[in-house]
């Protein structure tokens, strides 16, 4: 009985960790659009 609750917690902990990879991958993934996005505003505006 405890050692299935330990299981059960375990792979909730497992969850949580991928969603906050994927969350933190997802961010670092947006801002480099922006700062891409960015710099091609700025190259558009030299001309």
């Amino acid at each position: 009985m405890d050692n299935n609750s330990e299981m059960d917690n375990n792979s909730e902990m497992d969850k949580t960790t991928e969603r906050l990879i994927l969350l933190c991958a997802l961010m670092v993934a947006f801002s480099a659009d922006l700062a891409a996005v960015a710099y091609f505003i700025q190259a558009i505006r030299w001309w």
